[in-house]
């Protein structure tokens, strides 16, 4: 076994890079530091996804969560403290300020709102790819229709328990609507929060997810982000994607595969593309009309 190499800090910035290059032949530090990309949910999942970019250095990250830090998440997220929760910071906000001192060269945009509505597809248009680490069927629908409609590639994560799985969605390719049954489409707006997921299993005495789970899953979807920018259509990539397929990882039995996902269907009214998108500089708290 070769020797370990440690991870460095940011102020060793040559010798980080020396390593990187070393180990990975086909990553370029200049596309990596100048990627932009949107994370959609700050729970246990988005913790880890967003600390892995951080790390890895991607330079710009636009967060978005409606939701506030609760005594229950600090068991399973690392971006956050106790003081986060006494004070019941926005979640975007205790990650920017947690950032910052881990990176203050990584901007944070923090966004607190739901993505479908206080998103906008002008913002979409100047990200590389949309990670997304939510809850609900609800909620990836949302982020499936904006992306299609911007024409941006996605990455879908889900944990529960100790199983957990990595998607990538992509307009022309596949879509996350096209891969739901009439079950799955009929109960669509039904969110099972995570307050309600840890109840449920506090209730028979079981977690209702892990830190361990949502690190792998993690790591997935941020090192299929990072193939995402070093894709090269014009000729033959020396790694992989998940494009249309679906990694699933279960932990009891140590057990993984990968599925391959229906593809594209032209008759959904799900993935239509807009082409001219007007960016203006409002928000889904300005008034457009009187």
């Amino acid at each position: 076994m070769e020797d370990f190499v440690p991870i460095l800090s940011h102020t060793a910035k040559e010798e980080w890079e020396d390593v990187l290059q070393a180990k990975l032949s086909w990553c370029s530090l200049k596309r990596v530091r100048g990627a932009s990309v949107m994370v959609v949910g700050c729970g246990a999942l988005g913790n880890e996804v967003i600390k892995n970019l951080v790390l890895f250095g991607v330079r710009k990250i636009v967060v978005v969560d409606f939701d506030r830090v609760e005594e229950y998440n600090l068991s399973r997220s690392i971006l956050f403290s106790k003081e986060d929760a006494i004070e019941s910071l926005p979640k975007v906000q205790a990650i920017q300020k947690k950032v910052k001192e881990i990176n203050p060269e990584v901007e944070i945009i923090p966004i607190v709102g739901d993505v479908y509505h206080a998103v906008g597809l002008g913002l979409l248009k100047r990200v590389d790819a949309v990670i997304g680490c939510v809850d609900s069927r609800w909620a990836r629908f949302c982020i499936n229709r904006l992306c299609m409609r911007a024409g941006i590639k996605w990455i879908d994560g889900g944990i529960e328990g100790l199983e957990g799985t990595a998607r990538v969605f992509a307009p022309g390719e596949n879509c996350y609507a096209c891969n739901l049954t009439p079950e799955m489409f009929k109960d669509i707006k039904k969110r099972a929060s995570c307050p309600s997921i840890i109840q449920r299993n506090e209730r028979a005495e079981r977690a209702a997810t892990t830190p361990i789970i949502a690190s792998i899953i993690a790591a997935v979807q941020v090192q299929e982000f990072l193939k995402i920018i070093h894709e090269n259509k014009e000729k033959k990539n020396p790694f992989s994607t998940l494009c249309g397929n679906m990694f699933y990882y279960e932990g009891e039995h140590f057990t993984t595969k990968v599925v391959k996902l229906k593809g594209f269907d032209e008759g959904c009214p799900e993935h239509e593309t807009w082409e001219d998108i007007l960016t203006l500089p409002l928000s889904d708290e300005d008034k457009v009309g009187r």
